[in-house]
């Protein structure tokens, strides 16, 4: 900048008054830059100053130079508010039941310079993911405690029955296990849904029944589509409700068992992107349980 002040004034006291410095301290300034260049950058005479050849080849470069390092402070800016950046999330395919893409939505209405990866993995798959670092956060169901994460609560809702619509207990006020120990059950792979198979085999064998699985379906339509054609019964997060084929009903459990849904990032500085899409999955989370109300 000292170097540029002088160069378009050619007059180092005004250039000083230019930048804010003093004079004494503009001229070291210069001095001290033409000998890291090791070149003559001005000529001076009783008749002034004048930019040498070298001065000249300098100038052209130290403008876009300057230019650079502008630009670069106003993405660092940016970067600090979260406006520029990039967001990697993994997350189950539950997480939809918690209004993940509503919250997708806004975010990229919100922040249009933030670029958002959108992964689909299975609970195993989203803890490699963010211990590889291959991922910024993961939005699971039943996120776990533990040393070295942090857990943002991002909705509960609760466990429900899924019925065939001529089931004897489709028009029931509410449901338990008990009255269902020896349904044959459809349910998601236990590879990619832990906990809500766990919760569904304590929930079953606590009744005093067998877990007994009709079918194994990789996908949430898959399994409403054979709840539908009265191959058997499944258990699902009330958020299921929007997407339930006509031939479906859903059957509060009593007692109530709650499906936690949350975000997990590693415990270090997440950047203010990846915490602005963190509060947009609070809301859209809060959003979606009020309309289970």
């Amino acid at each position: 900048r000292a170097f540029l002040a002088v160069a378009e004034t050619l007059h180092f006291r005004r250039a000083a008054r230019q930048i804010g410095l003093s004079q004494p301290a503009l001229s070291r300034s210069v001095q001290q830059l033409e000998a890291d260049v090791g070149a003559e950058l001005f000529s001076r005479s009783r008749r002034g100053v004048a930019l040498t050849p070298a001065g000249l080849a300098f100038q052209v470069r130290a403008r876009r130079i300057l230019t650079e390092v502008e630009a670069a402070a106003e993405d660092a800016r940016r970067a600090a508010r979260g406006a520029v950046g990039r967001v990697r999330v993994v997350y189950s395919p539950l997480a939809v039941l918690a209004g993940l893409p509503n919250a997708v939505a806004r975010f990229r209405e919100d922040h249009p310079g933030v670029t958002l990866e959108l992964i689909e993995g299975a609970t195993p798959e989203q803890r490699r993911a963010l211990s590889r670092g291959h991922a910024d956060l993961s939005v699971s169901l039943w996120p776990p405690a533990a040393p070295g994460w942090t857990v943002t609560p991002i909705a509960t809702q609760p466990l429900q029955a899924v019925l065939p619509a001529n089931h004897r207990l489709a028009s029931a006020a509410s449901v338990s296990f008990a009255e269902l120990v020896d349904e044959p059950t459809i349910m998601l792979p236990r590879a990619a849904e832990p906990r809500i198979w766990d919760a569904w085999v304590d929930a079953t064998q606590q009744s005093g029944g067998t877990p007994a699985i009709a079918v194994e379906a990789a996908q949430l339509a898959t399994v409403l589509a054979f709840v539908e054609a009265g191959v058997g019964i499944s258990h699902i997060p009330a958020g299921i409700a929007r997407f339930c084929p006509p031939g479906v009903r859903l059957v509060p459990h009593a007692p109530e068992i709650a499906a936690d849904i949350g975000a997990v990032a590693p415990d270090r500085v997440l950047g203010a992107a990846v915490e602005h899409f963190v509060e947009a999955l609070v809301a859209a989370g809060q959003a979606s349980a009020r309309l289970l109300r």
